[in-house]
């Protein structure tokens, strides 16, 4: 599924005009210039069966970064710096696990090992934690 870009002064969006917006991250003008020239997608199938999926470009200069979260990251850090964490075995985490949400203050780099542990704790739980925030109890995750 094709998407088309448009920003004003705090976000980048990413939508297609047959289901509307899907995707945002945070307004740069150099990563405004980056990014507009590129062709960015979302899985069709995937997205249409409720399935997780990313917004990808795929242009072939972006091989190492071709989801929209690594190619924030790649920006902000320096493509260098991405690729050495890349290497260590470190992905980009989405902190509220929304996959198109890539606004900066929502992604970080993480270990795979932790990122795997989380998947099979913390984020199996999330709709039972996300009840009980909704009785007036909250839960703190702090990142380390």
């Amino acid at each position: 599924m094709k998407l088309s870009l448009s920003y004003d002064e705090d976000k980048i969006y990413f939508k297609n005009e047959e289901h509307g917006f899907l995707g945002y991250t945070t307004f740069e003008a150099d990563f405004w210039d980056w990014i507009s020239k590129l062709s960015w997608t979302v899985n069709t199938k995937k997205f249409l069966n409720g399935e997780k999926t990313y917004i990808k470009t795929s242009n072939k200069e972006f091989v190492e970064h071709s989801t929209l979260h690594q190619s924030v990251m790649a920006h902000w850090y320096g493509i260098k710096e991405f690729l050495e964490t890349k290497e260590k075995d470190f992905i980009v985490e989405h902190h509220n696990n929304q996959a198109f949400d890539c606004t900066l203050k929502n992604l970080s780099f993480a270990h795979n090992d932790l990122n795997l542990a989380k998947a099979h704790t913390f984020d199996k739980n999330q709709p039972r934690l996300a009840f009980l925030r909704n009785c007036k109890m909250f839960n703190l995750l702090i990142n380390l």
